[in-house]
């Protein structure tokens, strides 16, 4: 009987998945084609749920203003849902929410928020967040100043065909 009812419940939890992941291409395909409303009642009881793809796509929706009044306060908050799931590209914009001081005015350390949000984004091979590490280390915004450090990062971004950091690693060479 338990086996039945562990077939079961994974069964129906394939189900919940796969409804979810459709859920979530219909908002990205609705996003994409600027139908944005649509987009928001596909994405909003999925984010709520917890997906982090989904929150993450209502936090660009409110930091961009995409059929939503811009709120970067609101995007912060979905950003950092995403992100505490580990989703990159979520502590990536965490990140710059934080270097630019998007919604994020409150915080004592800004740039030490940004360099806590870029690193972790980078460990999981983020280009960008590792050529904007680089850069935190280069400019000692929120680390001690390296220029090891700094380059180090802009390297490991520049393997990965990020045209900046390609570009600086020439210009410094």
């Amino acid at each position: 009987m338990l086996i039945r009812i562990l077939c079961y419940s994974a069964l129906l939890l394939g189900i919940v998945a796969n409804a979810a992941a459709a859920d979530f291409s219909d908002g990205v395909r609705q996003l994409n084609s600027g139908e944005y409303s649509k987009a928001l009642e596909a994405f909003k009881p999925l984010a709520n749920a917890g997906h982090a793809d989904a929150q993450l796509k209502l936090g660009l929706m409110y930091h961009f203003g995409l059929g939503v009044k811009e709120d970067d306060a609101v995007a912060l908050d979905w950003f950092r849902k995403a992100a505490d799931q580990g989703n990159a590209d979520a502590q990536f914009f965490l990140g710059q929410m934080y270097t630019f001081g998007w919604g994020t005015h409150k915080d004592p350390d800004p740039d030490l928020q940004a360099v806590q949000w870029y690193f972790k984004a980078a460990l999981q091979g983020h280009a960008e967040a590792q050529f904007n590490l680089g850069l935190m280390f280069l400019a000692g915004k929120g680390v001690v100043q390296s220029h090891e450090e700094g380059m180090k990062w802009i390297q490991r971004a520049a393997r990965q065909g990020h045209s900046a950091a390609q570009s600086f690693v020439g210009a410094y060479q």
